[in-house]
């Protein structure tokens, strides 16, 4: 991106600019199946996660990995850490009681 390179998908792949890259018929497919499985997230984890990634743009390299865990302990918050952490060490399927709005209640 620095540099002005214009890269091809499969170059964009190799360098992990994306993480999948699929034929133009079937992109509308794809991007349905990503939209499903981001739809069985919990809402309010995946908004600090897109604050944390904005939002580490504009700091430095020291406050970013603050900023991390800063989010980090939010997501242990609320109700949904039990959901998600207890199906997840014994092998099984997070339960997650809210699919948004988790806000710290427990």
């Amino acid at each position: 991106m620095f540099t002005g390179e214009i890269i091809d998908a499969a170059r964009a792949l190799e360098m992990g600019v994306v993480n999948r890259v699929v034929p133009g018929p079937r992109l509308r497919e794809a991007v349905l199946e990503t939209a499903a499985k981001l739809a069985q997230k919990p809402a309010f984890v995946l908004g600090l996660l897109e604050a944390a990634v904005y939002g580490g743009f504009s700091l430095d390299l020291a406050s970013g990995p603050e900023l991390e865990m800063k989010t980090f302990l939010t997501t242990f918050a609320g109700a949904d850490r039990r959901g998600g952490s207890r199906p997840f060490w014994a092998g099984g399927r997070p339960g997650f009681k809210v699919a948004s709005g988790n806000k710290g209640e427990d």
